[in-house]
């Protein structure tokens, strides 16, 4: 993209507060953390508990955010987006690169985590006090 059709620094900020509303009216939530190894990746599109979310690395900068975002709306074409000029052209954009195959934005599946078994006192073998327990010996009844 070049530097004449790049938004100015401030409205960065607006298009990807733009772009977040336009999501949450979708039903998407959205969510800023920051990453602990910040990558080429500046989000990601996650499903948890069956719920959809966008995942935003908070150090990124606005644009990338925006961009990620975009990238996720962008799957939504055919729902009416209320979207201005600007952050239509970015969805669009976003869209063509998906398209593409320039993938930017991937796509998460959080399973569910496993129901812990309810079990009974724990036995000799599950302690931890280091010692071993003797190994029992399956002996012969004597005739």
């Amino acid at each position: 993209m070049s530097a004449a059709s790049t938004p100015e620094p401030d409205e960065h900020e607006v298009l990807f507060q733009e772009l977040v509303g336009v999501a949450r009216s979708l039903g998407l939530e959205v969510r800023s953390e920051r990453f602990q190894n910040s990558g080429p990746v500046s989000g990601a599109l996650c499903r948890l508990r069956g719920k959809q979310i966008i995942l935003l690395d908070q150090s990124a900068p606005s644009y990338e955010r925006a961009h990620t975002v975009a990238a996720v709306l962008s799957r939504y074409a055919d729902a009416p987006l209320a979207l201005g000029s600007a952050a239509w052209r970015l969805v669009r954009k976003a869209g063509r690169e998906r398209k593409a195959g320039e993938v930017r934005v991937p796509v998460i599946e959080f399973m569910q985590p496993p129901i812990p078994r309810k079990r009974g006192k724990p036995g000799i073998r599950a302690c931890s006090s280091g010692i071993e327990p003797p190994k029992s010996r399956k002996t012969r009844p004597r005739r």
